[in-house]
């Protein structure tokens, strides 16, 4: 039997997500059109979601 040293990060739903701090009004309003409802995110998630979404080439 192994052990698992990877700590596996806690995971929110898009409500908690908003909910929380940390967020510029900029990033709670693309994590409000990103997120799905049924779906759960880790923070990390969430930033790769809006830092990608702000980066995307518009043509």
């Amino acid at each position: 039997m192994t052990k698992s040293t990877a700590k596996e990060e806690p995971r929110f739903t898009k409500v908690q997500l908003l909910r929380g701090r940390g967020w510029s009004s900029r990033e709670r309003e693309q994590l409000a059109a990103l997120l799905k409802d049924e779906e759960s995110y880790t923070v990390q998630q969430a930033k790769r979601l809006t830092q990608t979404f702000t980066n995307r080439r518009v043509e």
